[in-house]
């Protein structure tokens, strides 16, 4: 170590531990580091993992002690910065000294067997500051490593990678010392897996205990870490391993490995394979083995006792474990409470590599000090006790060194003088920005748009600048802050600088192990990932929002564009304000139309009289029961969604009763026809929330169908429908809910969500909603459940049917009319009435009880402008008209809002 030797304790430590000449008891996470301890007792435990053994992390600051001794010194004394390039030379120039190189070529010997291993290489670390800070990500991994040359070179790969920019960040953000941490490194011998895989033991977003997550990809797993496909994801219940959830990512390509005599880092030792169409949609692990690996991730977690993140493979019917690493906090996946008394002040790659000097000098310091209590031996006298030096070579090593030292004072000062700088000039920037989009620090919600949504991978809600970068080409803008907002369209390592830097992260791909997912929770960074959309929906500079709660990202409007332009304004009302006589309220309607017209960016303006308004009160559709959706496309530029389609219409229109169909093995083809319908209302929508309602039909309905009495209970009475009917049949209920899952997951019609008719009897909602769950339908930032008010005694209850857990409400008027007026629920050519105040009265009495609530409000109005008025007044969430009313009553909605802003009646 810069000349000096080492201490008795130190060299009686090993270079090299191999698996199979160790238990987890014989050595120690100081000695083969976290990820090296952890392997050792996966061993231990009989778990199935590959062949390994860890380099000591003696060797990493032997390395490196070698690699910087009297170039890095030089440097400093010229008072210059490292360039990174000029480390990296230091450090791949370097050789491992014989005997480490001897043991080295030893352990892999072995590990090889007759033929050269293929391995992988990767940093375990030791940080006994803090046990809490995880660094997951932030080192290096060497995969598909074959032979000596590619074996050392990965090393020092790895080595290499406590020099990056990432690093930096990552230590200033957790307030980690990186000088005070030792690096092992594990060698293990790869696999070529037919799926891959990571799981955790508890939900690794909400924390809960009874339940896990995993996570799977054909091929290679790395492409989840790196974020490149959006894996499959199993919950399942951990106490009976029921499978209770899946979300099936289609996968179009896997990487697996292939032989490459290309140096470490080429990137050449892999393959993308296409996927077929057909096989692109299966799940990638079959029920029976996706539960095997279920049973081995909690023998680990009981051994453990603490929950786990696990990595895993399965190759040629066996499951193999690769690592496994205690999650911290289930309810976030990492909650690093640092002990450092005061920030750690590192600003550059090169202030690692001068922290690691500066502690050598201070090793240096001690080592004079004790030489100096040495009594130097005459020249007659023979001893095996070291000699100190002179008096006079004792004060030109202490000269040295404080030379060095002030030289790296004066390196300090001078960064810091320059960092203060490019702050305040990158503060004043951002006000400059912030003052010219107008835009506030808490926006009102009115100008925010739901865009899409993902997997909220990280939690928080930030909104910001939007950023878009591209990890397979050349970042011309490498300086982000908290107000900025990443859209990463292919991730690497290269970007984890920016995503520390960032205040949120949206993503194309990707699962919630990823290494961007992991990285932005530890950091506490919102992150949305496997959005599939959402470089193609948004471009460089929007400003956006994004709900990492529940995967939600909303694009805001700035305020130019929410505003009118003054002068507009007043050259249209000229005319009609005279200058001695009070602007009437015609005049003010119109100044009021003219603003709300003006609100509109012209990418969505047809011409001046036939275009979008936006509105707070959402105007949904219902659509006729037979009517195909594209009759309804053009009026998608008029409405903020569907709600809802009848899906028990159309099937009473087929005139034959499902379950017949599932008798005779057609239900496949039978229910076809339903999903392309969904599928279509869902394009249509292009991305507004399309709500499929379940049991408006009642029993006799369902009786009356072709083989009808043969699948309904003859005991039931014949007018029951809604949630208790559903419950009642089961088997027909999961096939609805099945064709609503294939709608979501395998057409990727990722904007429908259910509605369940006549809730009076909470139990079955329940009962309902555990249907939901089993078929993988759980609510979601895009999955909502919401009720059907069908009679105004559900309205009574309606404290009870909120406590189920739903997402929102809709009031089926038109039922409810009939019941008040006497008239009969099947009579369609019944003459109701909506605008009664009795009506109203009921609804009135909704609102007043969820006004406390989250629970969202949709009210069917048809063209009842008097229930429309009241309900915009109200606050209510949505109207819900039919086709041939909607775009009338969305300019009759703005009207009304454009009255309520300018306070008139």
């Amino acid at each position: 170590m810069f000349g000096f030797s080492k201490d008795s304790n130190e060299a009686n430590e090993m270079n090299v531990y191999f698996h199979e000449d160790h238990s987890s008891k014989e050595v120690r996470e100081d000695t083969v580091g976290r990820k090296g301890m952890s392997l050792f007792k996966l061993r231990d435990m009989d778990v199935p993992i590959p062949d390994f053994f860890v380099i000591s992390p003696n060797v990493y600051r032997d390395f490196l002690f070698s690699a910087f001794d009297r170039k890095l010194g030089k440097l400093l004394e010229k008072v210059k910065d490292p360039d990174v390039k000029e480390l990296e030379k230091m450090i791949l120039s370097t050789d491992f000294d014989d005997m480490v190189r001897d043991d080295l070529i030893k352990a892999y010997s072995r590990l090889s067997g007759f033929s050269n291993a293929w391995v992988a290489v990767r940093s375990s670390v030791v940080y006994p500051v803090d046990s809490s800070v995880s660094f997951s990500g932030i080192f290096g991994t060497e995969l598909s490593v074959r032979g000596l040359d590619q074996l050392f070179a990965a090393i020092k790969q790895v080595y290499l990678s406590v020099f990056k920019e990432r690093v930096v960040l990552y230590s200033r953000d957790k307030n980690v010392d990186v000088s005070s941490l030792q690096m092992a490194v594990v060698i293990q011998r790869m696999v070529q897996p037919e799926v891959s895989g990571i799981a955790y033991t508890v939900d690794p977003v909400t924390g809960d205990k009874g339940s896990m997550s995993i996570e799977a990809v054909f091929g290679l797993g790395d492409v989840i870490t790196e974020g490149a496909i959006t894996p499959d994801r199993y919950s399942l219940e951990k106490k009976h391993l029921d499978i209770v959830e899946k979300h099936i990512s289609p996968q179009e390509w896997m990487r697996i490995r292939r032989p490459s005599d290309k140096k470490v880092g080429a990137g050449d030792d892999f393959q993308k394979i296409q996927i077929s169409r057909s096989w692109s949609h299966q799940q990638k692990l079959e029920d029976p083995h996706l539960i095997d690996v279920a049973k081995v991730c909690l023998i680990i977690e009981h051994q453990e006792k603490k929950a786990q993140i696990i990595e895993w493979c399965w190759e040629s019917g066996n499951v193999w474990i690769l690592q496994s690493k205690p999650i911290s906090d289930p309810a976030s996946e990492f909650a690093t409470q640092n002990v450092a008394q005061k920030p750690i002040e590192t600003d550059s790659v090169y202030d690692i590599a001068v922290d690691i000097m500066k502690e050598e000098l201070s090793e240096r310091n001690a080592a004079i000090q004790r030489s100096e209590q040495l009594q130097p031996k005459s020249e007659d006298e023979t001893s095996e006790e070291p000699v100190a030096p002179t008096t006079e070579e004792i004060a030109i090593q202490q000269k040295q060194i404080e030379k060095i030292e002030k030289k790296v004072q004066q390196m300090d000062e001078r960064r810091q003088a320059k960092k203060d700088k490019a702050v305040e000039k990158k503060v004043k920037d951002q006000q400059k920005t912030r003052a010219e989009m107008g835009l506030p620090i808490s926006p009102p919600a009115s100008i925010t748009q739901f865009l899409l949504s993902g997997i909220g991978s990280s939690v928080g809600i930030v909104m910001g600048k939007l950023s878009v970068i591209d990890g397979a080409s050349k970042i011309s803008n490498d300086i982000y802050t908290k107000d900025d907002i990443l859209l990463i369209k292919n991730f690497n390592s290269s970007l984890e600088p920016f995503v520390m830097q960032a205040g949120g992260v949206i993503m194309d791909e990707g699962g919630l192990t990823s290494d961007v997912s992991i990285l932005c929770r530890e950091l506490n960074v919102p992150a949305v990932v496997g959005t599939g959309l959402a470089s193609t929906l948004l471009r460089d500079g929007d400003y956006v929002k994004i709900d990492g709660n529940v995967g939600s990202i909303y694009k805001i409007v700035r305020k130019e564009d929410l505003e009118p332009q003054k002068k507009e304004v007043e050259a249209k009302s000229a005319p009609v304000v005279n200058e001695n006589e009070k602007t009437s309220d015609l005049d003010l309607e119109k100044v009021a139309e003219d603003t709300i017209k003006a609100s509109v960016t012209p990418e969505v303006q047809k011409d001046a009289t036939d275009r979008y308004i936006p509105t707070a009160t959402k105007v949904l559709l219902l659509p006729g029961q037979a009517t195909l959706s594209a009759d309804h496309k053009d009026l998608n530029e008029y409405v903020d969604g569907i709600s809802y389609i009848d899906l028990e219409a159309f099937m009473l229109e087929a005139g034959r009763h499902p379950l017949a169909f599932v008798a005779e093995k057609k239900f496949k083809e039978y229910s076809k026809q339903f999903e392309l319908i969904l599928d279509e209302y869902s394009d249509n929508a292009e991305g507004k929330e399309v709500v499929v309602a379940l049991g408006s039909a009642t029993v006799g309905q369902m009786r009356g169908l072709t083989k009808g009495s043969s699948y309904e209970d003859a005991t039931l009475d014949q007018d029951l429908f809604g949630a208790q009917r559903l419950v009642r049949s089961k088997e027909l209920l999961n096939k609805e809910l099945e064709m609503i899952r294939r709608v979501r997951n395998v057409y990727k019609s990722r904007n429908v969500s259910v509605a369940i008719h006549a809730p009076s009897n909470i139990q079955a909602i329940k009962e309902v909603k555990k249907e939901l769950t089993s078929n993988g339908l759980k609510r979601t930032g895009t999955f909502n459940v919401y009720v059907i008010i069908d009679s105004t005694s559900e309205i009574i209850l309606i404290d009870e049917i909120v406590s189920a857990g739903i997402d929102g409400v809709i009031v089926n008027t038109p039922l409810i009319a009939r019941q008040l007026q006497g008239l009969s629920r099947f009579d369609k050519n019944a003459k109701y009435d909506l605008g009664t105040n009795s009506l109203w009265n009921i609804i009135s009495e909704l609102l007043e009880k969820l006004k406390d609530s989250r629970i969202k409000v949709s009210v069917v109005t048809d063209d009842n402008v008097s229930l429309v008025k009241n309900c915009v007044r109200s606050g209510v969430n949505g109207i819900i008209v039919s086709p041939e009313y909607a775009k009338r009553m969305k300019q009759f909605v703005a009207d009304e809002e454009a009255k309520m802003i300018l306070s008139m009646e």
